[in-house]
């Protein structure tokens, strides 16, 4: 996606550009990411019975006549966790009207997967073929007929003769390497990258083909369409396609409040702030968790952007049409405010302590009528 009237293309200095990434990342942790567990395994043992006769415990092999259960996954997913992400990708296809081009759903043999927070990515031999299926709260996501998935969220799968391939990625969000994780020849890697650009190796072996999804179906849609059509759409949309750690299910996330670089977006439950450099197609992006106790106005963001201006940015409650900020007592500075989120510039010699500095925070109505005081502790 591109916006028009942006400048022409010029190469952003490496030593501005690792400069600009550190100050908007001084105002925002990076999430943490749970560690990724090794490829699971079946536990296979025979079947014994037990009879019990007073005191004497009698113990006899009997033959297993039922058939041999796939190996489990870790975490929440477990084994119907599966079989409902499976039936999500089954649904995908045929959504697409791709169904006919893949064995049919009851030859889907799950074999391992990878369970975490966000995702879900579960590799399948489907009549054999290799398969892997990526879900998320909203969206189901399905290898291409070669078997090979790289995936806007990171995820890069495929087939491998190797224990541990390393796969490794070069590009204007990388570089990167992870060691992948292998069950029968399939393996999975969560690079936590935004793929766009990059050029990917397995085992220093360039990855064959593009691995574009074959097919990518919002399901489980948590809201409407989102706005990418309006100047604040577009600056959003642009942001998230272009962020280094992609967001999970950027489709969630509405338009907010922008100004110079940063916008915000906010979806039923999550809070994103997107700090972008149009002319390089790069963007870091940031989720918070809505916070719903407490003074309804909080600040997660505490960053410098354009210029040096000292930047806040977080939410307010959803019907604000205003606000404006005083610190420790000075003059009120307005606020740019848009759909339950705010930005708000200030002058550089302005200090700001966390835990010290006192804000008085004034929620405004469309006649500029004050709806809202209170005085809260500088905490991004």
């Amino acid at each position: 996606m591109t916006i028009p009237g942006l400048p022409e293309h010029r190469p952003l200095p490496p030593e501005v550009r690792a400069r600009l990434r550190a100050d908007f990342e001084d105002g925002i942790d990076r999430p943490r990411h749970r560690t990724a567990p090794s490829a699971l395994t079946a536990v296979a043992a025979a079947a014994v019975t037990a009879l019990v006769v007073g005191a004497v415990v009698v113990l006899r092999d009997v033959p297993d006549l039922r058939p041999a259960a796939p190996p489990p996954l870790g975490g929440s997913l477990g084994a119907v966790g599966v079989e409902v992400a499976l039936d999500r990708c089954w649904s995908a296809l045929r959504a697409e009207d791709l169904a006919d081009d893949y064995p049919d759903r009851s030859r889907w043999t799950p074999v391992w997967g990878e369970d975490r927070p966000e995702i879900d990515v579960v590799a399948v031999r489907a009549a054999g073929e290799p398969l892997f299926c990526q879900t998320t709260a909203t969206t189901a996501t399905v290898s291409d007929l070669n078997g090979l998935l790289v995936t806007r969220e990171g995820v890069v799968a495929g087939t491998t003769d190797v224990a541990a391939p390393v796969v490794a990625g070069t590009g204007p969000h990388g570089p990167y390497d992870v060691e992948a994780d292998v069950a029968d020849h399939l393996y999975i890697a969560m690079t936590h990258t935004n793929p766009t650009g990059m050029a990917i190796t397995v085992d220093g072996v360039p990855l064959p083909g593009a691995g574009a999804p074959a097919a990518v179906v919002r399901d489980r849609a948590d809201g409407p369409e989102p706005d990418r059509e309006s100047e604040a759409g577009r600056l959003l949309g642009d942001c998230l396609a272009t962020a280094s750690e992609p967001v999970v299910d950027p489709d969630s996330y509405r338009p907010g409040a922008h100004v110079a670089g940063l916008v915000l977006g906010r979806s039923a439950t999550r809070l994103v702030v997107c700090h972008g450099w149009p002319a390089e197609r790069v963007s870091q992006a940031r989720t918070r968790t809505l916070e719903v106790l407490g003074f309804p106005v909080h600040f997660h963001y505490d960053g410098h952007i354009s210029g040096g201006r000292r930047t806040l940015a977080g939410q307010v409650p959803v019907d604000a049409v205003g606000m404006t900020v005083s610190v420790d007592g000075g003059e009120p500075v307005r606020a740019v405010v848009a759909d339950g989120t705010f930005v708000l510039r200030l002058d550089p010699e302005v200090a700001l302590v966390p835990g010290v500095t006192l804000l008085r925070v004034e929620v405004l109505d469309g006649r500029g009528a004050v709806v809202l005081g209170g005085e809260v502790l500088h905490a991004p």
